[in-house]
């Protein structure tokens, strides 16, 4: 038969040459996926670029100077900041905390807290006595570094 208007001559494959390079981009034995291009899958910055978004949008100010940031849950664990980015807009009452955060349980944060209240106590008798308390336990570097 003869070729007709608008069709073209088919190429010759090389079925040998096909195998051979069906064999090189093989990732496994026979049977397995092939792959040309091996795929890095990367973390995107799209959280964080979507925050920095809605922060311009709501107008949000940054506040300089804040140490840490502690959010008690219902679950009674505690997210604690420390060195947070923390903007704020008044107006819209919008409060955003960025930062690493550890999770505790309050159990542990109130033991900080009992035992600043003792030294509270402390130096308040302290004070009042004119001398400096002698019986004073804790460790404050030791509790400083928890």
């Amino acid at each position: 038969m003869g070729k007709g208007k608008g069709q073209k001559a088919q190429p010759k494959v090389d079925i040998e040459k096909l195998r051979s390079m069906a064999n090189q981009v093989r990732t496994g034995g026979k049977g397995s996926v092939r792959r040309k291009v091996k795929v890095v899958s990367r973390p995107s910055g799209g959280d964080s670029q979507k925050l920095q978004s809605f922060i311009q949008q709501n107008n949000c100010h940054p506040i300089p100077g804040i140490d840490g940031v502690e959010m008690v849950k219902n679950d009674g664990t505690v997210m604690d900041f420390k060195n947070p980015k923390v903007t704020l807009n008044m107006q819209s009452n919008v409060t955003v905390v960025e930062g690493k955060f550890e999770t505790k349980s309050l159990a542990d944060m109130l033991k900080g807290i009992d035992q600043l209240k003792l030294l509270q106590e402390q130096l308040q008798k302290a004070d009042k006595s004119g001398a400096i308390p002698t019986n004073v336990t804790s460790n404050f570097d030791a509790e400083a570094s928890q």
